[in-house]
């Protein structure tokens, strides 16, 4: 969790609950096991270096593929265009398109406050602001260059003035949400996408934080053949996954006007050390068995994978944990700092002309950015 701090000589204590929250918030995507392995075999994407056994389930195929990093959008598509059955209940123009009646393989939440524009957004391997260390040379040459308001610490963090990975995911996705609206994916409220995932008419559920896998919607399907997890798709085949932390996780810090700093520390120093033991416990009666059914340990080997992979994008940290103390005054007015993944979804993950966007928002961003910057140099 060291990409939580903006500092390698500061960082936050993830003790006992909280370290527990963390693992809670990170984003996964359920799979619901009884409908993909009812897919024919044959339907299956082919995959180069992906082994296909005999007596392998599709989900165990399935989680070959995210380990040999093949787990990418067009597999997510082809998968969801075999389970897809059209009820006819939507049609636009004479097509008939995916809707939340219909069988679907994906379905994405339409509420604004939901986590999963965010997991598709950072979980495919895309960094929206970078982090450049700086020696103590460089550093003076970054404030000659007027960038001093840019530095925390000894890092000099920006938007650059272009992102391709940005760009080339927002086309991916324009792709696959465009392709996918007859082959089976939908957009939907996320209640309306938790029934249907429940009761079988949905092979992926919606980007999730893992935590809500607790949820009995959830919990009714462990009879018969249960559900399994995976990250989500990469953009790009090859990408490492990096399961994203929702900022909906706490982070503990001790406030620099305490007076009892020495308690509190004991405290702290107690919850830290014992922290592992309280994780490996939620892991094994919140987790393992949430999603591990008898005698199948591809579920519990998934899941030691993403855990194993979780980590905190910057600008998630700064769009989530801090906006409440800096949006009141930024976004007023004309809402220059709309975070990403809201835009996402407001433009129903149709963006044609990222670079575009890009330019228009990093402007107001990178005032904000000078904002959190200025006040964590403050609390050093």
């Amino acid at each position: 969790m060291r990409s939580l701090s903006l500092s390698d000589d500061k960082l936050y204590c993830l003790a006992s609950e909280y370290c527990t929250d963390v693992l809670r918030a990170s984003q996964v995507i359920p799979v619901n096991a009884e409908l993909m392995n009812s897919i024919d075999p044959n339907k299956l994407p082919i995959l180069d270096g992906v082994e296909r056994k005999e007596d392998m389930s599709n989900m165990e195929y399935l989680y070959e593929a995210v380990w040999a990093k093949k787990w990418d959008y067009d597999v997510l598509l082809k998968l969801c265009n075999a389970v897809f059955v059209d009820r006819g209940t939507a049609v636009t123009g004479g097509v008939a398109n995916a809707d939340i009646t219909d069988v679907l393989g994906f379905g994405v939440t339409t509420n604004s406050f939901a986590s999963c524009s965010l997991g598709i957004l950072y979980s495919s391997g895309v960094e929206i602001l970078t982090k450049q260390f700086l020696t103590a040379e460089a550093k003076s040459e970054a404030e000659a260059k007027g960038l001093g308001d840019c530095i925390a610490g000894d890092y000099l963090i920006t938007y650059p003035e272009t992102n391709s990975e940005l760009t080339a995911l927002a086309n991916t996705l324009n792709r696959f949400f465009t392709k996918g609206a007859t082959q089976g994916v939908a957009l939907g409220d996320r209640f309306e996408l938790r029934s249907s995932f429940a009761s079988g008419d949905l092979l992926f559920g919606s980007v999730i934080c893992l935590g809500e896998l607790e949820d009995e919607s959830y919990q009714g399907l462990r009879v018969g053949e249960g559900f399994g997890i995976v990250p989500v798709p990469v953009y790009k085949v090859g990408n490492e996954y990096n399961t994203v932390v929702h900022g909906g996780a706490n982070i503990l810090a001790i406030a620099r006007a305490t007076d009892r700093f020495e308690q509190v520390s004991a405290f702290l120093d107690y919850q830290s050390r014992n922290s592992s033991n309280i994780l490996e416990l939620y892991c094994e009666i919140m987790c393992s068995q949430i999603i591990d059914q008898a005698e199948n340990d591809y579920n519990a080997l998934m899941f030691r994978y993403i855990s194993s992979r979780i980590g905190g994008s910057l600008d998630t940290t700064y769009d989530y944990l801090l906006e409440g103390l800096f949006n009141s005054d930024v976004i007023a007015g004309d809402n220059p700092v709309l975070e990403w993944e809201k835009y996402l979804i407001e433009k129903k993950y149709q963006i044609t002309d990222m670079d575009t966007v890009y330019r228009n928002k990093i402007a107001g961003r990178s005032e904000y950015l000078k904002l959190v910057i200025e006040t964590w140099n403050r609390l050093r």
